[in-house]
């Protein structure tokens, strides 16, 4: 894969491998699963169960760039039809570094 970020201008002071990607996801109560694709390849991310009404995954930092993201919920026993967005685009996180105060 190529090295996308070479491009990028980011906060000074940081190392690009120090930024993450996530994509977070309001979710339907009666939604049990929430997955996350490569919409050009089909590759998944991620394929967890949901706990909580809003889901926060990490994603290949790449995805802050493009909206190649296809993202779903669905419920595990078939009941009600699931939901699918594609065209999603991760958002950065940028590192966090901790203030010590005295």
């Amino acid at each position: 894969m190529p090295n996308i970020l070479k491009n990028i201008t980011l906060v000074s002071g940081y190392h690009p491998s120090a930024y993450q990607a996530i994509v977070t996801v309001d979710v339907d109560p009666d939604a049990n699963r929430v997955i996350i694709l490569n919409r050009m390849d089909l590759k998944q991310f991620a394929n967890k169960e949901i706990h909580t009404p809003v889901v926060k995954l990490r994603v290949p930092v790449e995805f802050i760039i493009d909206n190649n993201l296809i993202v779903g919920i669905l419920d595990d026993n078939g009941v009600y039809d699931c939901k699918i967005v594609d065209g999603i685009r991760a958002e950065i996180l940028t590192p966090i570094v901790p203030v010590i105060r005295s």
